[in-house]
């Protein structure tokens, strides 16, 4: 059900690092002194200095107020960025099962140190999107025909499971939510925005899921998908195929509408099938001797 657009030209934006952003002073000394006429260093008779403290501080807290610095990125948010950045790279191919990743290209095309990157190859490899490999460094991972096929199967399943769940727990403002994303989704089909259809497409599964209110479905669901997002994304890459899916997507809207958890987790589950059923030949397994149904339709 996902979506290859091959003649996508994927555009690397620099990422700042954190060394780019910078604090500015606030102007005004920090410990203004009390002019009160009578002498350097004297106070005011009629001066408590409870008092004194007290303006000071409102002092202070102005000009705070006024001069607040930007935000800053966190090292922990910039190395999460920097892995969705792989991620899409990894989709798209321009990082290919097999190849090893460029650390020093990437750390100039993105414009950061090399440790935001090996923080993020360390978040890949834990979703198996790449593997460490002593001496190499990081190398995309090769998925196994057999272990794509249990995980497609097993997303099916998850999906289904959470059919009936997500029938008696969605609310109408969920439903409304995934009816505008299939709309949005139904417009990058008529354009052929693969990429754009992909994302939304996307988030209507992990909406459907997300309305079961089960939290172990949930995480169980997202955990497998990032491990087989660039099949998904490839299981469209044939017209017919990617027609074929956005009429599947229809059905499973139908189906929520009505309630209908039956019909929603065969639907669920047999779309999974249809997406292991796109991708096999591409990962060679029509060769050897797996055997599974087709979608239906």
């Amino acid at each position: 059900m996902a979506a290859l657009t091959s003649a996508r030209n994927h555009d690397v934006h620099a990422l700042p690092s954190s060394g780019q952003c910078s604090l500015k002073d606030g102007q005004g000394s920090a410990n203004p002194h009390v002019n009160d006429g009578s002498g350097a260093g004297e106070r005011s008779l009629n001066e408590h200095p409870i008092s004194k403290k007290v303006k000071r501080t409102e002092r202070v807290g102005t000009r705070s107020a006024q001069t607040a610095a930007p935000r800053r990125i966190a090292r922990a948010t910039l190395h999460e960025q920097v892995a969705e950045r792989l991620r899409d790279m990894i989709l798209v191919d321009e990082l290919a099962p097999g190849q090893i990743v460029p650390e020093m290209q990437l750390c100039d095309a993105l414009g950061i140190s090399r440790t935001p990157l090996r923080e993020a190859l360390k978040v890949l490899a834990s979703e198996n999107l790449v593997e460490l490999l002593p001496g190499k460094g990081a190398v995309v991972a090769s998925p196994d025909a057999n272990d794509v096929m249990g995980m497609l199967y097993a997303i099916g399943a998850i999906e289904g499971a959470a059919a009936e769940l997500a029938c008696q727990n969605i609310t109408a403002r969920e439903l409304n939510e995934i009816q505008s994303l299939h709309d949005r989704m139904l417009a990058y089909h008529r354009s052929g925005e693969r990429l754009k259809y992909f994302e939304i497409n996307q988030r209507i599964h992990k909406k459907v899921v997300a309305a079961s209110k089960n939290n172990f479905l949930i995480d169980l669901h997202n955990k497998l998908n990032m491990r087989v997002r660039r099949m998904r994304y490839i299981s469209n890459s044939q017209p017919e195929w990617w027609d074929q899916a956005v009429i599947e997507h229809q059905q499973i809207l139908d189906a929520l509408r009505d309630r209908d958890s039956r019909r929603l987790a065969d639907l669920l589950r047999s779309h999974m099938a249809g997406s292991w059923q796109d991708v096999k030949g591409i990962l060679g397994a029509a060769s050897s001797g797996v055997v599974t149904p087709y979608r239906h339709n």
